[in-house]
């Protein structure tokens, strides 16, 4: 059984995919444009919220950056917000660090054994009892607002299930650091346009994601064909809703030498071998949901 430093225990359609491509490209409903215009700035967490907000760290060997990133996820998180972090098999100094902040809002689990990246995220988001899952990465760092940012477009909209955002990419220093990344355009995406896009270039980033928890049960356990959790919440996310993009970056994404992450370009059959992983999810995704509807 997995050992916890500090438990915290608060309460916790399908959309037709094949639509015309003149509202595949419509990015956003002109009578849903009015949310853009809210000023951010002057309302914290807390004012008005009706979701519980769950943020799930995935943490290995994170000495180096993990005090600057949960300090910025707290900073962030109302009083009856979660921060689960699952540490899987660290060797240095990550779970004392984590310990010395001593907030009641954090819940820390140690593995028994390595589940690798993947297979820790799906323990987090099942242990999440937030009506909003946050994922987050142990290195980045996440910029004021980020959550009263995200939460507005689930407030808007109940068929959104997944909200992603841009980012700031940074070096180890904290310096800006200048790399070719995808950058989101702001609206709401076309189930179909999403699942075809992401299956010739998968270019999404788990650290930017906030899942509705509407339709979780269809999301775990995670298929034996996931390779990267990013990329099955996609297909769950496309299937049984909406993604959502925002254009603002909201995290400070740092790229160092130990970077999960791989720089390197994969070689052409192993980009096989993972698009057809990927169909496999997208299958699964497709058959949950006709399950749900039978």
């Amino acid at each position: 059984m997995s050992l916890e430093y500090r438990i915290c225990a608060f309460p916790a359609s399908w959309d037709r995919m094949f639509l015309t491509h003149k509202r595949a490209l419509n990015i956003l409903h002109p009578t849903k444009r009015k949310f853009l215009s809210i000023n951010f700035n002057s309302m914290t967490h807390d004012m008005g919220s009706k979701y519980k907000v769950s943020v799930c760290l995935a943490s290995y060997n994170g000495e180096k950056f993990i005090r600057e990133q949960i300090e910025s996820i707290l900073s962030d998180l109302g009083p009856s917000d979660e921060l689960i972090i699952c540490d899987d098999g660290s060797t240095d100094r990550t779970c004392s660090i984590i310990q010395s902040f001593n907030d009641t809002r954090i819940t820390l689990i140690y593995n028994k054994k390595n589940l690798g990246y993947a297979r820790n995220f799906e323990k987090l988001i099942s242990l999440a009892t937030g009506d909003l899952i946050f994922l987050s990465d142990q290195d980045n760092i996440w910029i004021k607002g980020k959550i009263r940012k995200v939460m507005s477009v689930f407030q808007e909209d109940s068929s959104i299930r997944l909200v992603c955002h841009n980012f700031s990419p940074i070096d180890a220093f904290g310096n800006d650091f200048k790399i070719n990344m995808p950058i989101y355009r702001e609206g709401k995406r076309n189930s179909f346009i999403i699942l075809v896009s992401h299956f010739i270039k998968a270019q999404f980033y788990g650290c930017t994601f906030c899942l509705n928890r509407r339709r979780i049960k269809d999301l775990l356990p995670f298929p034996s064909s996931t390779y990267s959790h990013d990329h099955w919440i996609v297909a769950w996310a496309a299937i049984n809703g909406h993604v959502f993009f925002l254009d603002k970056a909201l995290i400070k994404y740092r790229r160092h030498n130990s970077n999960i992450s791989p720089l390197k370009r994969f070689s052409f059959k192993t980009i096989l071998l993972l698009r057809y992983k990927l169909f496999l999810q997208i299958c699964t995704a497709i058959y949950r949901r006709l399950h749900y509807l039978w």
